[in-house]
């Protein structure tokens, strides 16, 4: 039964991320994956994708369909208080060579520009608004946290400098946490680790994915 359960998971992954369906069929795979399955750590970068990409669709339909998806997501999250901080609205979309273009490119991490820096008080109010610490509490131990509420405060301070989920936007975050002084926040680079390390995945999984159709 497991075994069942965690193939209908694969497929519904897959189907969401799959450039060769259309992206009607996608969000649709997408609200699939989101009600029955719920918004895991794993289950998110594939919802991600296919919400930005829908959300700069050509049609109106697939618009409203992302749109509606989006917010249940957040809502399923708990995560309404939040809102526009889940997904940036002029975030780099749907192509895979889009969403690491600097790598791409063979641009070292030190040669792009960062839009803003991020400070000890700003990831304090992050990880307290999300983690759902009150001001006069010590941060917790983020490792200890619920993958989606680790999840939450990674997008959150990814967006907070203006950057997108990209694999080179979250490993800039990831230094600038490391210079900024994330030793005052136990588990915090752990959890970026991690969060880098499933959208690589993610990533070379579609990659993978979109070679073997090009042979």
């Amino acid at each position: 039964m497991q075994n069942e359960k965690s193939k209908r998971i694969q497929q519904l992954r897959n189907d969401a991320a799959d450039v060769d369906r259309t992206l009607k069929d996608r969000l649709k795979s997408g609200e699939r994956l989101l009600s029955e399955f719920g918004p895991t750590g794993r289950n998110i970068p594939f919802l991600n994708l296919v919400i930005r990409e829908g959300l700069k669709g050509q049609t109106y339909d697939n618009q409203l369909r992302a749109q509606k998806l989006k917010d249940k997501l957040l809502k399923a999250k708990g995560l309404v208080e939040v809102g526009e901080a889940e997904l940036p609205e002029e975030a780099d979309t749907a192509t895979i060579e889009e969403a690491m273009p600097a790598i791409i490119a063979g641009v070292s991490a030190s040669e792009v520009p960062t839009s803003s820096s991020l400070t000890i008080d700003g990831i304090r109010h992050v990880v307290r608004k999300c983690a759902g610490v009150l001001s006069n509490e010590r941060p917790p131990d983020l490792t200890a946290l619920s993958i989606e509420r680790q999840n939450l405060i990674i997008e959150a301070l990814v967006h907070a400098t203006g950057r997108c989920l990209s694999v080179l936007d979250i490993q800039l975050v990831i230094d600038e946490l490391n210079r900024t002084g994330a030793s005052n926040f136990p588990g915090l680079i752990q959890v970026a680790q991690r969060y880098l390390e499933v959208t690589r995945n993610v990533l070379d999984m579609l990659n993978s994915k979109r070679a073997g159709v090009t042979q």
